[in-house]
């Protein structure tokens, strides 16, 4: 596994909702590399999801493509990222909404609708945070610790320290940063493609760009680190580029 410097230079979105182009001025990374900054501490990951339970990501895929019914947010909010509209389902624990006089954690509705779908999705997690912790030791621990800190083993998905998560359908989201996460805690993303093209994780901050190939597994800290996605271009009716997104959330403290 390559090791590749990236230093950080400040950057801000210069308005809502500001996209990355398809032709972005930044290094690709397009295999198994850990990214550190200048003082050599790890910024991102990205890896290669293999073994079980890249069999299982396989299976998963073709069983997304086999058709979900696919949540479409409005214009003026809903999913992660309001006015953005993209097919997405999200999964694991939702957090309370007072505000909606839920008031406790509960377990997402999809759980019921497509379990067996939930099923893998466990095991491909499961698989993920063993990788995790495998080729980065510390900075797992980092995460696992604070989200055992501040949130009930029940709301914990497969045995691993995230909480919820979100797969989206062939979207190309702006940049953003993922606001609600537990600071400290990392993300782990996998990309699930077939005859598509684009689709790159930018990173501005640090000028560079990953590639997202298929069953490619990504680690980073989504709440402290802009980061957006390149257009993607569907070859045919049966191509997609799906991410799956597992985080930890503030609200389910």
């Amino acid at each position: 596994m390559d090791t590749v410097e990236a230093w950080y230079k400040d950057w801000k979105p210069s308005g809502r909702n500001e996209r990355a182009e398809a032709d972005i001025d930044a290094r690709l990374i397009d295999k198994e590399t850990v990214m550190t900054n200048e003082s050599g501490r790890p910024i991102a990951c990205v890896l290669e999801l293999k073994g079980a339970a890249g069999k299982r990501a396989d299976l998963l895929g073709k069983t997304l493509q086999r058709g979900i019914t696919w949540d479409m947010p409005t214009a003026n909010g809903g999913a992660r990222l309001s006015g953005i509209r993209y097919g997405n389902r999200t999964f694991g624990t939702v957090a309370p909404q007072p505000l909606r006089r839920r008031y406790g954690c509960r377990q997402a509705s999809f759980h019921a609708e497509r379990p067996e779908i939930v099923g893998l999705l466990a095991e491909v997690f499961y698989g993920a945070w063993e990788t995790f912790k495998e080729n980065l030791p510390e900075v797992a621990e980092m995460t696992d610790n604070t989200t055992g800190e501040s949130v009930h083993d029940d709301w914990r998905f497969a045995d691993t320290p995230w909480t919820s998560g979100i797969i989206n359908d062939n979207a190309s989201l702006p940049y953003h940063k993922d606001s609600g996460n537990l600071p400290g805690s990392w993300s782990a993303m996998i990309v699930l493609r077939h005859k598509s093209d684009g689709g790159q994780l930018h990173l501005p901050e640090y000028g560079v760009s990953l590639e997202c190939f298929d069953k490619s597994l990504v680690f980073f800290d989504g709440q402290a680190t802009w980061h957006g996605v390149t257009p993607i271009t569907l070859r045919n009716k049966e191509a997609f580029r799906r991410s799956i997104v597992m985080y930890s959330k503030q609200a389910c403290r």
